[in-house]
């Protein structure tokens, strides 16, 4: 255990960002099931695991150090073994993470990137170095917030319902030209009715290509940010609900935008072709600012499920009516219990309507 001061010399370090989310419903492993790798580039990494403390281990190393720093960890007589002292205090954030949790599914995203590191006075201790206040944190998880929204909807859509997504543990690390471990620390570092289906290579495989589907698409990064936020607050159906039906409005009038003229293009066909062409540019110029969201929802509808039953198509209407006819009751204030807020439903219709533009030919 050393300390040393070379002042403060900004410089430019790799860094990873963790951020781990326990999977409720849907997609689940058990104990005994190997990690998977969902998704790998030098950007990224995604891994499903049932025993995330060994991806895990660097962060929570540095949550331990950064919360016995605080109780004198560099004090002799306090801690005259500081590596044991780490490594129980990692031992005790394990297990009140775990809870009551006789076994967890835990989605750990690993993001990868660069930043500018001032390096002040550090501490070495056990194979790691402490500083403080080295990096801009909150730059970093902004940078990465993107990427990670994306993941968790690539996983949860995988099932019906989709998966619930909640906090499971987060931290950020840089690593020098020496290959050290660098905790920055800022003291804030905080450890912290579904049917399920194991994951098999083919889901894995589909997660995988949906997340690069999704962080490819501009017109999804806003649906995928809503959609986080409401799977992370579904013990608050009030504000799920409202997340959700956000997201499901703005996807509803970016794919409309794009599908309006798919739709009417079957007016086109028979003689008179120019007349027709007039007639539907007078319409739109007409209708344009005019149409109800069940309408763009209708067209939509028609655009993504050209093949299926009309059955399948009437449900998907009526379940948007029943859904907007609760937005409606929500925004006229009218007294409704938070517990009969169909969210499991909104989630459901999101997914479905996700998928479908995310499969469709010209995707």
């Amino acid at each position: 255990m050393h300390a040393e001061d070379p002042g403060t010399r900004p410089e430019t370090m790799r860094y990873t960002y963790v951020s781990a989310w326990k999977v409720i419903g849907g997609i689940t492993m058990a104990a005994a099931d190997a990690p998977r790798v969902l998704h790998e580039t030098d950007q990224c990494k995604i891994t499903l695991s049932s025993s995330p403390d060994d991806h895990l281990a660097t962060i929570d190393k540095g949550a331990a150090a950064a919360n016995l720093l605080l109780r004198g960890l560099f004090n002799a007589e306090k801690f005259p073994d500081p590596a044991a002292a780490i490594a129980g205090q990692m031992e005790k954030m394990r297990t009140e993470r775990m809870g009551k949790s006789a076994s967890v599914t835990v989605l750990v995203i690993e993001a990868f990137g660069t930043c500018e590191a001032a390096i002040g006075k550090t501490n070495e201790v056990d194979g790691i170095v402490l500083t403080f206040d080295a990096i801009d944190k909150a730059a970093i998880r902004a940078a990465q917030k993107e990427q990670i929204d994306s993941a968790k909807l690539a996983l949860a859509f995988e099932s019906e319902p989709p998966s619930r997504l909640e906090k499971f543990t987060e931290g950020i690390y840089i690593t020098d030209a020496a290959e050290r471990t660098i905790y920055s620390i800022t003291f804030q570092m905080n450890a912290r009715g579904y049917v399920s289906s194991r994951v098999t290579d083919e889901a894995a495989h589909r997660i995988s290509e949906r997340f690069i589907a999704v962080g490819s698409q501009a017109e999804l990064r806003s649906i995928s940010r809503l959609y986080a936020q409401m799977a992370e607050n579904e013990d608050e159906p009030l504000k799920a609900f409202l997340f959700g039906w956000s997201a499901l409005e703005i996807l509803v009038a970016k794919m409309f935008v794009a599908f309006e003229e798919q739709f009417m293009s079957p007016l086109l066909g028979g003689s008179q072709t120019r007349l027709r062409e007039r007639f539907l540019r007078r319409v739109r110029d007409v209708m344009k600012d005019k149409y109800r969201l069940v309408e763009k929802f209708t067209c939509v509808t028609v655009a993504l499920f050209p093949d299926a039953a009309d059955t399948d198509v009437d449900g998907y209407l009526e379940k948007f009516e029943r859904l907007k006819r609760m937005r409606d009751k929500l925004l006229h204030g009218e007294d409704i219990l938070q517990n009969t807020l169909p969210v499991h439903e909104l989630s459901g219709l999101l997914r479905s309507y996700v998928l479908a533009y995310l499969d469709r030919p010209a995707a």
